[in-house]
């Protein structure tokens, strides 16, 4: 779903709804927020939300649920490999590869954090990050959202 319109109308408000009722149904909601800073990639309101929870997460349940894809989780969150010692970066690849070892090993990592129970991730875009968002990035938010079966 995408929340769009102008400033003030409660895009903001109506997030913060669904956020307390996927609450209210077990649901573990991850927040991003995207600001105007330059530089700023087109999936950066994902960063902010999941180095959020990576900061909140133990050392050994993280590495139980980043897998084999700490490495390239760690290209946009080099927290987790703070947090997993020994894990090293990821190896050089192509830029198409390398992207889609990216989305694939955050879309493992969601999957497995969340446990069987519904994860929802809200972000918020800024004008910047939505005129940066490109075809890829939205059709992996596309792919982590269909990956989630929803009762």
């Amino acid at each position: 779903m995408i929340l769009a319109g102008e400033p003030g109308i409660g895009k903001t408000r109506i997030a913060q709804e669904l956020a307390r009722r996927a609450q209210e149904h077990k649901a573990n909601v991850l927040w991003g927020w995207c600001y105007e800073p330059e530089g700023a990639t087109s999936y950066w309101p994902w960063v902010d939300s999941l180095r959020t929870y990576v900061q909140a997460t133990e050392p050994v349940l993280l590495r139980r649920q980043s897998g084999s894809g700490a490495a390239a989780v760690g290209k946009m969150i080099p927290e987790i490999l703070t947090a997993l010692d020994g894990v090293e970066a990821a190896s050089a690849m192509n830029p198409d590869q390398a992207r889609f070892r990216l989305f694939d090993s955050t879309t493992g990592f969601l999957k497995r954090a969340s446990g069987g129970s519904p994860v929802s991730v809200l972000t918020r875009w800024s004008d910047m990050t939505r005129k940066l968002a490109s075809v890829p990035t939205m059709h992996w938010q596309g792919r982590v959202a269909s990956s989630y079966s929803c009762s």
